[in-house]
């Protein structure tokens, strides 16, 4: 029973932290569904990546990266440097949760998809990484 209490007090803020962090990734892509603003673009993809951080691999980890992913696709054809810093917080994230064999379950193809519309982006624009 001691142990149960210690993880719940150890885990408990982390997870409150990482809830958080979806609600924040909520707010700001719900705030601009008509148009993405591109001054939305860094704190959606950080507050993102905080969630995938914390979370994984609870499904809202997941949701907050869908969540970026999507935003990311519509703030393209404004501002493609904006999208691709936003797609690679995301993808940074995604990646430090691939690296653990707990974390990594339940995140489907995210990464890939996160990574192709980030190349897409750097094919489109003519970018490097």
């Amino acid at each position: 029973m001691l142990v149960v209490l210690c993880a719940g007090l150890g885990l408990g803020p982390r997870v409150a932290e990482g809830y958080l962090a979806l609600q924040w990734t909520r707010h700001l892509v719900e705030r601009n569904l008509q148009a993405p603003r591109v001054a939305d673009a860094r704190p959606v993809g950080r507050w993102a990546a905080q969630a995938v951080d914390l979370l994984a691999p609870h499904p809202a980890a997941w949701e907050a990266a869908r969540l970026a992913l999507d935003y990311g696709r519509k703030l393209q054809p404004k501002d493609a440097a904006a999208a691709r810093a936003l797609l690679a917080s995301v993808r940074e994230a995604l990646e430090r949760a691939e690296a653990s064999w707990l974390r990594r379950y339940g995140r489907g193809s995210l990464r890939e998809e996160v990574w192709q519309a980030e190349n897409s982006l750097l094919l489109d624009t003519g970018g490097s990484p």
